[in-house]
């Protein structure tokens, strides 16, 4: 569990999103083994808030304070985590008589308060519990959870109690937070947009489908609009909304995904018994509406009936009889009817570190309910395992329904993707030569759910690597690809409604999200949101949706809008039917590039000022020219960028044929001071130009310049290079001074130049070998060290001092001594690619040989592109002018980085100790510009003691940077650095 500024009581651990933490809910440990009564009293670790009598009494009294909630669930839960109820609670938790309303007295556990809560009122809610000693045999290991209903984590815990029948209180925890206050907005009254709002499945009808979730809910005679988080918006209880909402779906949505009356809880409550009557008209709703179906779910862990798994049946005979039994019937009774099934659910451990890198069975979810029942009886001797029970479930599901793609679905998927992905591989291949394969050239598991429930403000957060990474290990694994749970969810928000800044966040990272997904379109199946409103999701507090409260659009909407097919959505071009507008990553508007622009225009959006000149075609030549008066206007209205200088972007309409674009620039806007800078767009590279670009080239009595970015042909180069580069992008960067090039190298005036790039699968596994090469004279390529690939601009991006030519490449360096060192070797091979470190021979780099001195600082100077102050600066004694290294000394000597060891001498040819090098490295990232905070502590390492008086701000500076890690709790400082450590200590520097 994480750390929370929450009071600490032995046994109860209380959680919220308010405070930061994933869920809501609280957990009261009463034991920790169910092997004995009564039950244990504590592991390490933990501790229990108290032992259990047998046939006692207990009152447990909580008070909470709903902040969209509109129930609560008190359960017996297996441990101290969200989830993993025990068989006994999962199998009457919804029935009826386990059912109360808010204000009465619950004389059971489970016991849910389902009717009656009242959003933003704090209220007690009472539970008397007997404990007989049977709920072992049930499945409990001796805990209690408070959980929320729909709308799941949007409520606080304010306090609890327990007594026993004598009254004696046995946990007293409350709360030391301030009080909840709701949001005092006021949300206009409920309606759907039916005129004017563009459709996101006709926008997206060219990449994949777009779908949503529906549900009838425990009541069967309902509308489509029942289920238990719908029922939170009071708005659907309306005749007219509900109408409204049924037109809205079929507007925006062509694939629907039922969120739960497809559960095995809600299909079967006992053996061979089956309910379809609320799946069936989910179906036949879906049927007549043209909206295909992606079924939701065979196997879980949760929400299934115990008769499945549990009691009699937790043997590997028996859950294996059952799965087959229940898959045959209940896909059997959906065959032809859905498009696809999420056969096995969440079937991986959230601890992804007990995942070993090679085995995908060590990262299953070994308490799941299917994993127990099947390794009970399971002979190793056989390969048979608790595991087996994923591919029996895909071969009945096959068996069952022929026609239906076979999903896996999981969430946190950008940290499980490797052992989902050797999961898929692996029942792939065992199915190749199953006789029961009727069909040889089609896998068993099909394609990967990625449900992407994602976070602003806490992991998973959107980050674009892991995303590109994740889908691209998918690809590898040749399996299709659904985006299964869509939503961005605002952590600790409690309902407030989002002002203009935190929707533009949302709706940057959506646009990430969805550039990638296009991207990727030919591999994706579907996208499916999990909600239609923020006020009827499952996380509503954080407004994870595109629509809010009140249904309007909000502005991730329109972003998703606009990076869309528009020609086909029917929306108007700017695509602000509402009036809102639209927004991407950034907050930069988002505009539909014509063919050819007609005039200059101008757009200012939050202090981020864009320039669009009006261009002009000749020969495949585009050019366009911007003022004086439009820089001097656009100037007035920019705002300062993160490094505080100010920014204005001219942005130059792609054209068609198009083989160079030139955007003439007045002279004296490149020629002053450095405190702004102007950023030249286009479909070739963007380059980011600072204002005293020129301010140390003579071009004369200019009154313009040119800045130009061109295709370039390899057909020079030699074919080697040809071949490395293949097809990726090289491009020429040039200025003009009255029609002619002139040569621009200048290193006070650093340039940053970004190439659009959509890498392959491959290179997405190792994005860090993506590089850019500079093109000299005569045809050699020399590797850009600051070059990398930024996936969540789709570009690969690089800083230059002089203009030329430059081309992508991916470079895959290795040695064959580096498989010993796997915590190295990325970094390793990272910087060998940019030739920032080389090997001691072509194919061995010594990874635990001990590092020179001088080695370290010539590839520290090499790594971070240090350039010296021109003045003079003393010189050791034991460093000559014909040394490899003199350059980089002299270097490190001008900046400050090195002092020597003493006598005027560096000895260079002694190997470094881990703290000269952290205290040279804390320097030269000072020299490079990069800012570590110079305050930390280092009580967390067993040996801090050791590290010396001189060395100790430099130590502590790059720990709470996390460039020095530490190994086993030591720092160890006084030990020689190897030449592995340095690869890494030089990449972490370099990627910071």
């Amino acid at each position: 569990m994480p750390a929370k500024p929450l009071p600490t009581v032995p046994g109860v651990h209380v959680v919220s999103t308010a405070y930061g933490d994933g869920w809501s809910g609280a957990n009261i440990i009463l034991g920790l083994d169910n092997t004995q009564w009564p039950f244990s009293s504590s592991t390490e670790g933990d501790v229990v808030a108290f032992t259990p009598v047998k046939d006692a009494k207990y009152h447990l009294t909580f008070n909470a304070t709903s902040t969209g909630a509109n129930g609560y669930r008190v359960r017996w839960i297996t441990g101290n985590e969200n989830g993993g109820y025990t068989g006994g609670d999962a199998a009457v938790v919804s029935d009826a008589a386990h059912t109360y309303a808010a204000g009465t007295l619950a004389t059971t556990i489970p016991g849910s308060f389902t009717s009656g809560v009242v959003k933003d009122e704090a209220s007690d809610y009472a539970v008397d519990f007997v404990m007989s000693g049977s709920e072992v045999a049930n499945g409990l290991i001796g805990n209690i959870g408070i959980r929320g209903t729909a709308g799941s984590n949007d409520f606080t815990i304010n306090s609890l109690t327990i007594t026993d029948d004598n009254g004696n209180v046995l946990v007293e925890w409350s709360s030391t937070e301030a009080p909840f206050v709701p949001d005092d907005y006021e949300w206009p009254a409920s309606k759907w947009d039916l005129t004017t709002l563009p459709s996101l499945k006709d926008a997206y009808s060219n990449y994949f489908l777009i779908g949503n979730i529906l549900g009838w809910g425990s009541n069967a005679d309902a509308t489509p609009w029942g289920q238990e988080n719908d029922q939170a918006d009071p708005a659907l209880k309306d005749a007219s909304i509900i109408s409204q909402t049924e037109a809205m779906f079929k507007a925006q949505y062509n694939v629907v995904t039922p969120e739960n009356v497809m559960k095995p809880e809600n299909i079967s409550k006992a053996a061979n018994t089956y309910d379809y009557t609320a799946a069936d008209k989910l179906i036949a709703w879906s049927k007549a509406n043209n909206i295909a179906v992606h079924a939701h779910t065979l196997v879980w862990h949760q929400q299934s009936p115990a008769w499945l798994n549990k009691g009699d049946a937790a043997n590997r005979a028996s859950a294996k009889a059952n799965l087959e039994s229940y898959i045959a019937n209940v896909a059997g009774h959906f065959k032809g009817e859905v498009i696809s099934w999420d056969v096995v659910n969440e079937a991986f451990s959230d601890n992804t570190s007990t995942f070993d890198g090679s085995d995908w069975r060590t990262g299953l979810r070994k308490d799941s309910p299917w994993y127990i029942a099947y390794e009970s009886g399971a002979d190793a001797s056989k390969g048979e395992s608790g595991a087996d029970y994923i591919y029996d479930a895909y071969v009945a599901a096959r068996l069952a329904d022929p026609d239906a793609t076979l999903y896996y679905n999981d969430y946190n998927e950008t940290y499980k993707f490797e052992e989902i992905a050797q999961m898929a591989e692996s029942l792939n291949e065992k199915w190749a030569t199953d006789s029961r394969n009727t069909d040889p050239a089609r896998k068993l598991v099909e394609g990967i759910g990625m449900q992407s429930h994602f976070w602003v403000g806490q992991d998973p957060d959107v980050d674009a690597t892991e995303v590109e990474t994740t889908i691209a290990r998918f690809v590898q694994a040749g399996l299709r690809i659904s985006v299964s749970e869509l939503d961005i969810s605002f952590a600790a928000n409690n309902n407030y409604h989002l002002d203009e800044a935190r929707q533009a966040q949302q709706a940057a990272l959506y646009g990430t999200l969805f550039e990638i997904y296009k991207k990727y379109a030919d591999n994706i199946d579907r996208v499916t949101f999990w909600g239609k409103a923020d006020l009827q999701s499952w996380r509503s507090s954080g407004m994870p949706l595109l629509f809010d409260n009140s249904y309007a659009p909000k502005a991730a909407f329109w972003t998703v809008i606009g990076l869309g097919d528009t020609t086909s959505s029917g929306g108007s071009e700017s695509g602000s039917g509402s009036g809102s507008g639209s927004s991407s990553g950034g907050g930069s508007v988002i505009s539909y590039v014509p063919s050819v622009t007609e005039e200059t225009s101008s757009d200012t959006k939050a202090g981020q000022v864009t320039i669009k000149p009006k261009v002009e075609m000749k020969d495949g030549a585009a050019a366009a020219v911007v003022s004086n008066d439009d820089l001097t206007k656009a100037w007035k209205q920019a705002a300062a960028n993160a490094k505080g200088k100010k920014q204005v972007t001219v942005e130059i309409a792609a054209q068609a044929g198009a083989t160079s674009y030139g955007v003439q620039l007045p002279a004296a806007s490149l020629s002053d001071s450095g405190a702004s800078v102007i950023s030249v767009k286009t479909d070739k590279a963007t380059i980011d130009i600072p204002s005293n670009m020129l301010a140390k080239t003579d071009i004369g009595a200019a009154d313009h310049v040119t800045i130009r970015v061109s295709d370039v042909s390899t057909a020079a180069l030699n074919e080697a290079v040809r071949q490395q580069i293949g097809d990726r992008p090289v491009i020429n960067l040039e200025v003009l001074v009255d029609g002619s090039v002139i040569s621009w190298n200048d290193p006070n005036a650093p340039i940053t130049v970004s190439i659009p790039y959509k890498p392959t699968a491959e290179e997405l596994l190792n994005p860090d070998q993506i590089i850019v090469w500079y093109v000299d004279g005569s045809g050699q390529v020399i590797p850009v060290p600051n070059s990398h690939y930024d996936a969540a601009a789709g570009t690969v991006v690089f800083t230059t001092t002089h203009f030329s030519n430059y081309a992508v490449a991916f470079v895959v360096k290795t040695f064959g001594d580096i498989q010993s060192v796997t915590w190295a070797k990325p970094a390793i091979e990272a910087m060998a690619a940019r030739g920032i470190i080389t090997g001691t021979t072509d194919t061995t780099f010594a990874p635990q040989a001990n590092i020179k001195r001088a080695d370290f600082l010539v590839l520290l100077v090499r790594a971070l592109e240090l350039k010296g102050t021109n003045e003079q600066a003393a010189k050791f004694d034991d460093v000559n002018e014909s040394d490899y290294y003199y350059d980089a000394v002299n270097i490190a000597r001008q900046l400050g980085i090195v002092n020597g060891t003493g006598d005027n001498r560096f000895n260079p040819n002694s190997s470094i100790s881990r703290q000269d090098m952290m205290v040279l490295a804390a320097r030269a990232a000072a020299a490079a510009g990069k800012s570590l905070q110079q305050t930390g502590s280092l009580s967390a390492f067993g040996d801090a003691s050791k590290v010396a008086a001189y060395a100790q701000d430099s130590v502590a500076a790059l720990v709470t940077a996390g460039i020095v890690q530490g190994n086993n709790g030591k720092l160890a400082p006084q030990s020689p650095l190897t030449r592995a450590e340095a690869a890494v200590i030089l990449y972490r520097l370099w990627s910071k």
